[in-house]
């Protein structure tokens, strides 16, 4: 449970200088008034409740008293777990209030928990996912670089607005378009997103397949609603490069994709210390142009971003993969050798994840005031989730 409003339980009183005393007026005020809409939001539950609907989507509070009054507390239902974060909370809230997550998508969070419950946390999920496909149903977008699947998520939100945006476009709504214009041609509305993880692609790959069988046939053939949705799997790095030199001995045919211009949006969601090589290859290449948006995940790392020394030394190579130092023996008399060299490995490991965070969160604040340095791109950061960079190139 996270507590919604706590009233104080008597009016502050402070003396002081005209400022104070005005200040401290509009907080009893503030109090006051939380206290009244409490009382409000309690008696709209029990009228609820009375008419047999506890769970109303706007009314989901619960009262820890039948009457709040000042001194007492209002609580609102944690979506998550109960964990009684606040912040939690709200992003319960707004996902609810945000439109349906459609029963694929439902599916396949729970497929991703139970095939990779250590990593479930790297999905997108239903609230960015949808700030996502808004982005390109906003943006009119048609074709969507994805640089991490894990295990599709974002992929198929950009794959279901771009068939959104299809259907408008053949309907004449697009500005500037012709009824018509792209129709029955595979894939010139597409999704290609590239992953390293063989136990991520697989789980992608499947719901991709169920995703593209459940649209309708297209009179010229195609299927997936004229939508291509491509994985390629893979080394990004080695796949962006390939994509941008059009290398002869590469693996993957990307030849179709590289040929049908520049993308609409780019989203990056893999490896954080390649974030800034990603970019510079991009801005540097044919990928993307003009209004292209590119989109990067957790650029606020945890919220560890706030305690970087930007006052500092310039940090090391982030690309580089952390030294670990050898544990020390302090704590560890009158262990066996046995317990000994499980105590150190632990401890190494624990060093090891430390270092990593360290490096990723360096990683993180480097490359979001690379952006913002970048005379090329127009750049806002949302702290939504673990923080998206929404970039434009200029």
């Amino acid at each position: 449970m996270a507590e919604l409003v706590t009233p104080l339980a008597a009016p502050l009183e402070l003396s002081g200088d005209r400022r104070s005393v005005e200040a401290l007026a509009a907080v009893n005020s503030r109090e006051a008034f939380q206290a009244l809409a409490s009382q409000a939001l309690a008696s709209q539950f029990q009228a609820a409740t009375a008419e047999g609907d506890p769970t109303h989507e706007e009314l989901a509070f619960v009262p820890t008293a039948a009457a709040p009054t000042p001194g007492s507390s209002f609580t609102a239902v944690s979506h998550r777990g109960g964990d009684g974060e606040a912040g939690h909370d709200l992003e319960a809230y707004a996902g609810r209030l945000s439109g349906a997550e459609s029963d694929l998508l439902g599916e396949l969070e729970a497929a991703t928990r139970a095939a990779m419950p250590e990593a479930a946390h790297m999905s997108s999920g239903h609230l960015q996912g949808k700030l996502l496909a808004m982005l390109c149903r906003l943006h009119g977008s048609r074709r969507v670089l994805e640089v991490g699947t894990f295990t599709g998520y974002s992929a198929l939100c950009f794959a279901q607005a771009l068939a959104l945006n299809r259907a408008d476009d053949l309907a004449g709504l697009v500005p500037g378009a012709q009824p018509g214009e792209g129709g029955g041609v595979q894939g010139w509305y597409e999704v290609v997103t590239l992953e390293v993880d063989d136990r991520a692609a697989a789980v992608a790959g499947a719901f991709f397949d169920r995703w593209a069988k459940s649209q309708p046939e297209e009179a010229a053939g195609t299927s997936g609603g004229g939508v291509g949705l491509r994985l390629v799997e893979g080394d990004a790095m080695l796949t962006l490069q390939s994509m941008t030199e059009a290398e002869a001995e590469a693996e993957v045919d990307l030849e179709a994709a590289s040929a049908k211009g520049a993308f609409d949006v780019v989203f990056l969601d893999a490896d954080k210390r390649k974030y800034a090589a990603y970019l510079d290859l991009l801005l540097g290449s044919k990928l993307v142009k003009s209004g292209t948006l590119v989109i990067a995940d957790n650029v606020l790392w945890k919220g560890r971003v706030l305690g970087i020394n930007t006052s500092g030394p310039a940090s090391e190579d982030a690309s580089a993969e952390p030294p670990v130092e050898e544990s020390p023996e302090r704590g560890l008399e009158g262990l066996d050798e046995d317990s000994k060299k499980a105590a150190k490995l632990a401890a190494k490991r624990a060093a090891r994840a430390l270092r990593r965070d360290q490096v990723l969160t360096q990683a993180m604040h480097e490359f979001n005031v690379k952006v913002k340095k970048d005379p090329r791109l127009e750049q806002v950061i949302l702290p939504i989730r673990d923080g998206l960079s929404i970039m434009r190139v200029k």
